[in-house]
């Protein structure tokens, strides 16, 4: 079973890793289940078959189901490595897609990501047909409840013009610190109870504001 939930990384990037092995071991453990399937780190070992590295760190995880098998690699890549808004935004699909009968809350949990992004991706996919529009979930406890309709919130994002969003992605994408970041959460938060995929957007900047200041010291 393969539980690669992302891409190939290009080239360039792939160059880069190998290189940083080669020269200090793989510094994240790779991750298999009881059978043997890499759930993380096809890169890692791919690199270490090419390199002739057999002595590299390792985590054998069992007593996973396939379900839990695949939230588990969805929630490290979405942790851990550089995505883009829209590769992100199909891990929370493919969550969904897996797991229908969880709760927004219950998923959002589980890959890191704001209730309100899960409840606009799974909105999307009903009206696309992808999911069934259910009235009920599961929630943490095992139980079914009755599932909360989104559409006010759907409307309130939709308050934010093309110009208007536009403009705050401008300042995120050129925004330097994390307190301007923290600013431009602020303001966001104080014009509308709903801003999820903006505030998505400039989560994404801080964490990799914060990846390149470790990488710098």
């Amino acid at each position: 079973m393969n539980y690669q939930v992302m891409p190939d990384m290009a080239q360039e990037e792939y160059d880069v890793l190998k290189e940083d092995i080669a020269e200090r071991g793989v510094m994240v453990p790779i991750e298999f289940d009881e059978q043997g399937n890499v759930l993380d780190g096809h890169h890692r070992l791919k690199i270490c078959v090419e390199l002739g590295i057999e002595d590299y760190p390792k985590i054998i995880r069992t007593g996973m189901s396939e379900p839990e098998k695949w939230t588990h690699a969805r929630k490290l890549n979405m942790a851990r490595r550089h995505l883009t808004r829209e590769q992100r935004r199909e891990l929370v699909q493919a969550q969904i897609k897996d797991t229908p009968e969880l709760s927004d809350r219950q998923i959002a949990n589980m890959l890191g990501v704001s209730n309100s992004t899960v409840s606009l991706i799974r909105s999307e996919l009903i009206e696309n047909g992808q999911v069934c529009d259910s009235h009920t979930s599961i929630g943490a406890d095992g139980k079914e409840y009755k599932r909360h309709s989104d559409t006010e919130t759907l409307d309130k994002y939709a308050l934010f013009t093309d110009d208007e969003y536009n403009a705050v992605r401008e300042r995120i994408s050129s925004a330097n610190s994390i307190a301007e970041l923290e600013e431009i959460i602020r303001g966001l938060r104080e014009a509308s109870a709903d801003v999820s995929e903006a505030l998505l957007e400039t989560e994404i900047k801080i964490n990799e504001l914060i990846r390149n200041s470790k990488n710098s010291v």
